[in-house]
């Protein structure tokens, strides 16, 4: 999986909190991480590119994605 170097290990585990609320207002770049990450939106759409396949967002759409995933996601403005 050579591809996994170009793109940033962000956001490594914080154990302070199990859930939070993040409200995106601008695309969120290609990025990775070392934990498991599960998705509710609460309001809104747009689309996550997951490993440089699309998916659709709307309310209430759950995703899961597992550690080192390469994803982004583009909010509709």
């Amino acid at each position: 999986m050579v591809y996994l170097l170009v793109y940033p290990l962000e956001h490594e585990l914080d154990k302070t909190y199990i859930f939070r609320i993040n409200e995106i207002k601008s695309p969120f770049p290609a990025h990775r991480h070392n934990f498991l990450e599960f998705s509710y939106i609460i309001s809104g759409s747009g689309i996550e590119i997951i490993n440089g396949k699309k998916h659709s967002l709307q309310r209430g759409t759950f995703t899961l994605l597992l550690p080192y995933q390469v994803h982004e996601i583009h909010p509709e403005i």
